[in-house]
């Protein structure tokens, strides 16, 4: 007997049998349980550490965001109310806010250079930071009660001094602003 090459209908019952194979081996109960754990163990974790790192990122923004309304408020405050108080009891008052202004602001730099290496919100807490701190030196510091009628600012020149103060708060709304619109470096 002579045997017959395959012919055309022999090829499509191979291909069912191979499929046939394929099929039994993708549905086997071990081979989904070894999919299941590569997928558990590989695709779920790098899609929960983005997310982590984003909502951390978040969290760093808003602590830094907070920090820096909490610090310049207290200080600009105490300097303003200073103002309107006896020398003897302002000085005292005064020394401690100043102390604690000098910490903030250390640990805020810290923060802004770490998560924000030379971006505008490291910019604009500079700017900030020195602003407050001629404030103080003219409001404290003045021999002249005329070296207080002005603020000088770099940027605004020289302004009343009854209006230092919304150029600082400006300043600070300014350094929020620019650390809510830049991801910190995580």
């Amino acid at each position: 007997m002579e045997e017959q090459a395959p012919g055309p209908a022999a090829e499509p019952e191979g291909r069912n049998r191979i499929w046939s194979s394929v099929s039994h081996v993708l549905s086997h109960p071990l081979f989904l349980l070894a999919t299941g754990a590569v997928i558990s163990a590989i695709v779920v974790p790098m899609f929960t550490n983005r997310w982590q790192d984003h909502q951390h990122a978040l969290d760093v923004q808003t602590q830094i965001a907070a920090d820096v309304a909490r610090a310049t408020t207290d200080f600009r405050e105490a300097v303003e109310f200073s103002a309107f108080k006896p020398r003897t009891w302002g000085g005292t008052h005064l020394d401690l806010a100043y102390t604690r202004w000098q910490g903030d602001s250390a640990v805020l730099d810290a923060k802004l250079r770490a998560y924000y290496p030379g971006s505008a919100p490291l910019r604009e807490w500079e700017r900030l930071r020195e602003s407050l701190n001629v404030y103080y030196d003219l409001r404290v510091h003045s021999a002249q009660p005329a070296d207080l009628r002005y603020f000088l600012h770099a940027d605004l020149g020289a302004q009343p001094l009854l209006e230092a103060n919304f150029v600082l708060i400006r300043l600070a709304n300014a350094v929020v602003a620019s650390l809510l619109h830049v991801s910190p470096k995580i």
